[in-house]
C-alpha cells in the first residue's frame, strides 16, 4: 500500500502529474478541470512534501510512483512532471517504461546536469539561511529566487505559490545529508535515448537557463521530442499561464 497522500479525479486513462520542490499537490488545481473531462488524474505529494511522509528508508521516487500506480490498480499512464517532477517524469520513463503512455516534461531539471555556479551559489545561500536563521527565513529567500521573478506581475500567482511555500517543511534545506534516496547511476542524460514514449518538453520564455539548458538536451535528444515555449512566461507556467498551459496540456494527451 503506498503511503503518499493521493488524490483521484475523473475517469478514463490515467495521467500522473507530479510538482516541484517545495510544492505539493495543491499546485495543479488549475490544470485538473482541463485534464478530467478525459482522464483519470492522480496527483500525490512526493515523499518529504505535503502530507506525505519525509524519507526514512532507502527509496527513489520512481519506485514510489510505480508503487502509488500498483495501489491504485492503474497499469500504465501518462506522466506529467513540472522541474523538479521533471527529472523524477524523466528517470520513470527510464525505469519503469511499460506503465508509460505519453511523457510532458515542464521546466524540467535532469539528473546528470551540471548547475551553474548562480544556481549553486543561491542552492546554498538558501541552506546557510535555513541552518543560521530558521526554516521561514529560508522560505523568503526561496521566494526572492529569480526562478520565481515573472510572477512579480501577478500577484494572485504569487500569493498562492507563497501559500504553497509556508507549507513547505525546509526539511530538504537542512537534512539534505540525510536523504536515503538511492543514487542514479548513469546519470539519466546520458540515456536520454532509451526513451521511446511519445514526449513533449514545455517551457517558459523567460525561465532561467539552467532549466532552459536541461529542455533543449531532452528535446535533442528523446527521440521524437517535441518542444513548446510559452512567451512571456517564466517557470511555474501552471501558475503564470494556467489557460494557455491546461490547453497544450490537454492536447497532446489527446492526440
Amino acid at each position: 500500500m503506498s503511503e503518499l497522500h493521493h488524490l483521484s479525479t475523473g475517469e478514463g486513462e490515467a495521467v500522473v502529474l507530479i510538482h516541484g520542490f517545495g510544492l505539493d499537490l495543491r499546485v495543479w488545481d488549475d490544470l485538473v478541470p482541463w485534464l478530467a473531462a478525459r482522464h483519470r488524474v492522480i496527483r500525490y505529494d512526493l515523499r518529504g512534501f505535503g502530507r506525505s511522509p519525509l524519507p526514512g528508508a532507502d527509496y527513489a521516487h520512481a519506485d514510489d510512483l510505480a508503487i502509488l500506480l500498483d495501489h491504485l490498480g492503474i497499469a500504465r499512464a501518462h506522466v506529467l512532471g513540472i522541474s523538479m517532477g521533471g527529472w523524477i517524469a524523466t528517470h520513470f520513463a527510464l525505469t519503469h517504461p511499460q506503465r508509460l503512455n505519453r511523457l510532458v516534461l515542464v521546466s524540467p531539471a535532469l539528473i546528470g546536469w551540471e548547475w551553474l555556479p548562480d544556481w549553486k551559489a543561491r542552492w546554498s545561500e538558501v541552506k546557510r539561511v535555513a541552518r543560521e536563521q530558521g526554516i521561514e527565513a529560508a522560505r523568503q529567500q526561496w521566494l526572492a529566487h529569480p526562478l520565481f521573478a515573472s510572477l512579480q506581475m501577478q500577484p494572485a500567482a504569487r500569493a498562492r505559490l507563497a501559500a504553497l511555500v509556508a507549507d513547505y517543511s525546509g526539511w530538504h534545506w537542512l537534512n539534505a545529508h540525510l536523504d536515503p534516496q538511492q543514487p542514479i547511476a548513469p546519470p539519466d542524460i546520458e540515456r536520454l535515448d532509451q526513451i521511446r514514449a511519445p514526449t513533449l518538453v514545455l517551457r517558459g520564455e523567460r525561465d532561467l537557463e539552467d532549466f532552459q539548458c536541461c529542455a533543449d538536451i531532452l528535446t535533442d535528444n528523446i527521440p521524437g521530442a517535441r518542444s513548446e515555449v510559452i512567451v512571456g512566461a517564466g517557470h511555474l507556467l501552471d501558475l503564470e499561464q494556467p489557460e494557455r498551459f491546461g490547453r497544450i496540456v490537454a492536447d497532446f494527451l489527446a492526440r
